[in-house]
């Protein structure tokens, strides 16, 4: 297991955190200090939000309309109505405008978008 933290060009300071898996294979299971399940293999996005009804079919819309593919999508959640966290791999990178687009959704607390890591 590997936790890498970094300071990003606006002096952010971001965390990341893999485990070899076997057979050459990783999965990232941290994000920030948020728990998380990804493969590496693809670009994804992780979503801080409050759980509330429609929330991800809205996070869906937006990246269909952007004409981003969505891979596989986790979501969990701490309580009905409480903070809940959606994680998306997709074919490609989320761009600025579209991280900018879900971060103005009222439900949302923070986007952190990753680049494919393998």
């Amino acid at each position: 297991t590997v936790r890498i933290i970094a300071r990003t060009s606006d002096g952010k300071i971001v965390s990341l955190m893999g485990s070899s898996i076997g057979g050459a294979n990783i999965e990232i299971v941290e994000i920030n200090g948020t728990a998380a399940k990804f493969s590496g293999k693809y670009p994804a996005v992780v979503i801080n939000h409050t759980d509330r009804l429609g929330i991800i079919s809205h996070i869906t819309s937006i990246l269909a309309i952007n004409q981003v593919n969505i891979v596989t999508v986790l979501n969990s959640r701490e309580n009905k109505g409480k903070s809940a966290v959606t994680m998306i791999e997709t074919d490609s990178p989320i761009s600025a405008a579209v991280k900018r687009e879900l971060e103005s959704m009222s439900a949302v607390h923070s986007v952190v978008t990753m680049e494919r890591v393998i």
